[in-house]
């Protein structure tokens, strides 16, 4: 071979070779961008598996907080038609329409009276509905502001055993602190052992909480502003009487023998905190309790002092308890439920099993009774409004109840 055909030949192996190496450049090429839109389809279906997720989650979340908002609706509701009857109609505002006539009938000077008795549990309180007046039934729209809800939060009854009673007066066994437990373990012919109960009998007395006012002649002529003024002038001034008695009747006179007067005193159960507050006190509380075999349903006090066992910080200037935590519409100690009450005064508390330790009795419900004569309301066209029930209080056991000042029982726990 000559020169010339080793040159001719040495340029067709770089004439392949280049063509080689392009076309290996080409398929290198084809292979990575074929790499490259897999990894962009995986990436979206990453992507749009994320987005799925995230339209689920919000869905399940919407869903919750439409599930909240309506039992929320729902309690309101229910918190404002109050409790109904067979027909589904608001007992309190049947047993208005029931004697609609008879209402408007009551005028100055005309001597006449009405009297509306309601259900124990009936909440005089109204919705938009249908509203018997003298000419059938009509359709009432509900004016801003005639619904009104008791100020104060919750009530002492809401929380306890709530029964009947058929007599104005009765007998009860009160267990005592000097209860002794004698069951044991017991060997063949041997003495079997004899618990004390230690019980006095007490008389259960039913007692009457009143209230009057004056409205003027036209109210009523407008069924539902009457009943609304019955409830925010008359029945709500009643159960805050009703509170003070449960808890701090002194059983003298007309007065119940109250929860508080009758609870056992603050020892701490030998619970010991170093540099005591208010949420130590009332953690050994609920354990003095639980060492006597009741269970704790309620502790009460003042709104000034959950206020600031809510706000109180450390040293640092931290809560001691999250707001979430405490600031809930549920704050509780080891379980058991705090409940705001104005009856009790700053600075104490209770801690009580009053599911079992006191029961309240309803002799007759709520009375509401509508006077033309009295004094000289006729000369200013004013009618009297009566309100009245009788309740008695049974409490059982007063060593399932703990009271005390955080004053005194903070150094009770000093280690």
């Amino acid at each position: 071979m000559d020169d010339i055909q080793v040159k001719e030949a040495a340029e067709r192996l770089k004439t392949e070779a280049k063509t080689a190496a392009v076309e290996a450049g080409k398929e290198a090429a084809k292979e990575a961008v074929s790499e490259v839109k897999t990894l962009a389809t995986e990436a979206k279906t990453a992507v749009d598996g994320v987005k799925e997720t995230l339209e689920s989650v919000k869905s399940d979340l919407k869903k919750v907080s439409d599930q909240a908002d309506e039992t929320a609706s729902q309690i309101k509701r229910s918190r404002m038609a109050g409790p109904t009857g067979e027909d589904g109609e608001n007992t309190a505002l049947k047993a208005f329409n029931d004697k609609a006539a008879e209402i408007k009938a009551v005028k100055p000077g005309t001597k006449k009276s009405v009297s509306i008795e309601l259900d124990a549990k009936a909440a005089v309180i109204i919705t938009t509905g249908s509203v018997t007046t003298l000419g059938g039934p009509a359709s009432v729209t509900q004016l801003p502001g005639v619904v009104v809800d008791p100020k104060r939060r919750d009530h002492i009854r809401s929380y306890m055993n709530v029964g009947q009673m058929a007599t104005g007066s009765a007998t009860y066994l009160q267990h005592t602190a000097s209860r002794t437990r004698g069951a044991g373990m017991v060997g063949e012919g041997g003495l079997k052992g004899q618990s004390d109960l230690g019980f006095i009998t007490k008389r259960l007395d039913a007692k009457k909480i009143a209230n009057t006012f004056k409205i003027t002649e036209e109210t009523v002529d407008d069924i539902p502003l009457l009943m609304s003024t019955i409830q925010q002038e008359g029945i709500a001034d009643i159960d805050y009487i009703e509170d003070d008695e449960i808890l701090f009747g002194d059983g003298t006179g007309n007065h119940l023998e109250g929860v508080y007067t009758q609870a056992s005193a603050f020892t701490g159960a030998g619970v010991k905190a170093e540099f005591a507050n208010e949420f130590d006190v009332l953690r050994a509380a609920v354990a003095q309790l639980a060492v006597e075999h009741f269970l704790p349903t309620l502790i009460i006090l003042s709104p000034v002092d959950v206020a600031n066992m809510d706000l109180e910080k450390g040293e640092d200037g931290h809560y001691l308890v999250p707001a979430a935590l405490f600031g809930t519409t549920l704050p509780s100690i080891s379980g058991v439920r705090i409940v705001e009450n104005t009856a009790m005064p700053a600075g104490e508390f209770l801690v009580g099993d009053f599911a079992m330790g006191a029961q309240l009795f309803d002799r007759t419900g709520l009375s509401v009774r509508i006077y033309d004569q009295n004094e000289d309301d006729a000369k200013h066209n004013l009618l009297l409004i009566v309100i009245e029930k009788r309740i008695a209080l049974k409490v059982g056991y007063p060593k399932a109840f703990v009271k005390g000042t955080f004053e005194t029982a903070k150094p009770l726990l000093a280690a």
